[in-house]
């Protein structure tokens, strides 16, 4: 492979430096959000010790989840290799998530001292670091398919106000935003109420809060598939 460019080289770079890896910890957050994993179907439940030890109570699954996300990038390969030679037992050689550390404002030192220390404790009963780990936490929830995913998006444009917040649990068809069009004062618009499609956690939202038509505003976690997903289970 022969990078092109700034971008291209610096993936280059670092999936060169984390190919050999045993464990992958692609850390990120999102706008704002409850602290979420995401990680390969077939790593499950063998790696739920990361989702308990960090206390996140949103875990996605997916074989693909489309666009060759940074994680799947560096574990992907082992299960396509698995099902390729069935008659080969093939383990999951590597341990790749992506860690949403809640959102892009959550920088409270207590909190990020903490995740560090999960972060250490995870690593530390992995057998990577040494030291004894303390007692792995319960599970806060189990994991649910990416493919349940709602991404809410507006249907208009409007000012974004918010029904419900990031750890909200939320049933089909609730309104979870409220969006109130800039005209609507002179009776030229009406405001949308935006519901969700399934029932779940609600654990992310967008920060902004002006709205245009197709701009995800939330993502709720469901356990059942929801119809009409594409390919790229990241965004749609």
């Amino acid at each position: 492979m022969k990078p092109a460019g700034e971008t291209e080289f610096l993936k280059h770079l670092l999936l060169s430096l984390a190919h050999d890896a045993d464990i992958v910890l692609d850390l990120h957050c999102d706008h704002q959000a409850v602290l979420h994993v995401y990680m390969g179907t077939s790593l499950w439940p063998d790696a739920m010790d990361l989702s308990a030890q960090i206390g996140a109570p949103t875990t996605l699954l997916a074989s693909d989840s489309g666009g060759t996300p940074f994680d799947e990038a560096n574990s992907k390969l082992w299960w396509i290799l698995a099902e390729k030679f069935p008659a080969y037992p093939i383990p999951s050689a590597c341990l790749a998530a992506t860690v949403e550390l809640r959102g892009v404002t959550d920088t409270d030192m207590k909190q990020t001292e903490q995740d560090a220390r999960n972060l250490y404790s995870f690593l530390q009963r992995r057998g990577y670091i040494a030291g004894t780990a303390p007692k792995l936490p319960e599970l806060l929830a189990e994991a649910t398919p990416l493919e349940g995913v709602d991404y809410v998006t507006a249907e208009s444009t409007g000012i974004l106000t918010f029904l419900k917040k990031p750890g909200d649990f939320v049933h089909k068809g609730e309104p979870i935003a409220q969006l109130i069009h800039p005209m609507n004062i002179s009776g030229a618009g009406e405001d949308v109420i935006v519901k969700s499609r399934t029932a779940g956690m609600l654990f992310a939202r967008c920060l902004d809060r002006f709205a245009r038509p197709g701009k995800i505003v939330a993502k709720i976690a469901g356990k059942k598939i929801l119809d009409g997903k594409g390919k790229k289970l990241l965004t749609s």
